[in-house]
């Protein structure tokens, strides 16, 4: 009789009878280049999603910037993928930094709903350096402007700064 009454919700189950709720999660492991994701979902967002938003999730990841650097979200990658799988693999798009990954799924104005993160720090960002460390200045012949202008004012009579001089002169 007690066990009828639990199941129609009348009499609470004993501590032993009770199963611990599902939790969600999302665990990244980090291999050559890779990052394997696993994730978990409770039933309920299970069900949210595959009515409203046709059982598409979506895997984000994106480097996020530090407190001292002010360069803001540089990369972004997205895979699209379903309530019905439970790992994926994504390629690191860097190798240094701070990156976010994101479970979640787009409504339907595309704003994207995040259900689980985890931070994944690869250590200080690594900004290489270029080979020629003075590539902006430009190299040029002594007096090339002054030869440009002659080979273009060659066969014209135009004047300019020259001709204003020799008429105050």
């Amino acid at each position: 009789m007690q066990g009828l009454l639990r199941r129609l919700g009348i009499l609470k189950p004993k501590k032993s009878e009770t199963t611990p709720p599902v939790r969600s999660f999302l665990s990244c492991k980090i291999s050559s280049g890779q990052i394997d994701c696993n994730w978990k979902l409770r039933d309920e967002t299970k069900k949210l999603v595959s009515k409203s938003y046709d059982s598409t999730l979506v895997l984000r990841l994106k480097s996020i910037a530090t407190g001292d650097s002010s360069r803001g979200m540089t990369a972004v990658i997205e895979t699209e993928t379903s309530i019905w799988k439970e790992a994926a693999t994504i390629n690191m798009p860097t190798e240094s930094g701070k990156l976010m990954l994101e479970l979640g799924y787009r409504d339907a104005d595309g704003i994207f709903i995040t259900l689980e993160f985890s931070l994944i720090d690869l250590g200080p960002i690594v900004v290489p350096m270029p080979q020629d460390q003075d590539w902006f200045a430009v190299k040029e012949m002594p007096g090339l402007h002054q030869r440009m202008y002659e080979l273009a004012s060659k066969n014209l009579s135009l004047g300019g700064s020259e001709t204003f001089q020799d008429l105050r002169g």
